[in-house]
């Protein structure tokens, strides 16, 4: 395992990504103490930021380092942090198939959380798309912010 970690780390890794994948929360706080770590790039060009949507945890302590220019860079599609998030929400919405609003589901938690720290709401190529495969829940939040 350790040699599972060191080749993912010299190969495509910085700590912070690590620690994100591994879901290590203080390990993240404690990282974040130097700022630089947040440039960080791994394949796909995907950010920290993009790497806590797509494993969904310790957003809360990203948020608190991140600024505008953080949270609205994009990946190698063309994707922000809160895209990415719109995007997923759609496959971790507890009534996927269910066109009524859901209750008590956190699938536009991370989106929610996204726009209060005043990510960029684009309408880009892929607005469509997005819509298309986000929760309603997620759906409605989204449109909301752009008003």
């Amino acid at each position: 395992a350790l040699a599972n970690t060191y080749l993912i780390h010299s190969v495509w890794m910085g700590d912070l990504s690590i620690a994100i994948l591994m879901g290590n929360r203080q390990m993240v706080y404690d990282l974040l103490k130097k700022p630089s770590c947040l440039k960080e790039r791994v394949i796909c060009n995907l950010t920290p930021l993009h790497l806590v949507v797509i494993k969904h945890t310790c957003l809360e302590v990203l948020l608190d380092y991140s600024d505008e220019e953080i949270l609205n860079q994009r990946d190698i599609h063309g994707f922000s942090a809160l895209e990415l998030a719109v995007f997923l929400s759609g496959d971790r919405c507890e009534n996927k198939t269910s066109r009524t609003k859901c209750h008590r589901c956190t699938c536009a938690n991370y989106v929610s959380m996204l726009i209060h720290k005043d990510s960029a709401i684009p309408l880009g190529d892929n607005f469509d798309e997005l819509l298309s495969h986000s929760s309603q829940r997620c759906r409605l939040r989204y449109i909301r912010a752009m008003k």
